[in-house]
């Protein structure tokens, strides 16, 4: 009995150390902190803005509807700016990095990715933090913001990120 009580024993500690290996590599590098953007490469912060320092940047306000299956729907005036701006002000030359992809990671682990010719397409990704005039309101409060990430070409919200705070390229 104390032979097989050990057994039982040995494998949870086991378990228990696996379980905390795994939490540790599937944790996002660095802490992500809202109504900041982190621009990121190759595990590297190439510059993070603020929401104030976002909307000094050239923006766009355009009529989007959101379908979602978990939230309710929104539709409205969206004001941001497109990633390719966004991205051409953070890292010159970002085209010609290598990148394929481009990783939005939201505050709540939520992560979506964009293929480049996505990020490329005039008037199609926009990194957002106003709706009808006012700002998104934050996780902590209700809100889906105060970043939010709007793909134009895409009818349902699958990919139109809450709580944004963090850009990579892949």
């Amino acid at each position: 009995m104390a032979k097989k009580n050990r057994l039982i024993i040995a494998v949870l500690l086991l378990l228990i150390i696996a379980v905390a290996i795994l939490a540790l590599l599937n944790r996002p590098e660095g802490q992500l902190i809202s109504g900041q953007l982190d621009i990121m490469q190759d595990g590297e912060l190439l510059t993070s803005y603020s929401v104030a320092e976002l909307q000094s940047l050239p923006a766009s306000q355009f009529e989007k509807d959101i379908l979602s299956a978990n939230f309710a729907d929104e539709s409205g005036l969206w004001s941001g700016v497109a990633l390719a701006t966004l991205l051409d002000d953070a890292a010159p030359g970002w085209q010609d990095s290598g990148c394929s992809m481009i990783a939005a990671r939201a505050e709540d682990g939520y992560v979506i990715a964009f293929d480049i010719s996505e990020a490329l397409a005039d008037g199609n990704i926009y990194i957002c933090w106003l709706l009808n005039g006012e700002p998104l309101g934050t996780m902590d409060d209700g809100g889906s913001g105060p970043l939010r990430v709007i793909v134009r070409e895409d009818e349902f919200g699958t990919r139109c990120a809450r709580w944004l705070c963090r850009l990579e390229l892949i």
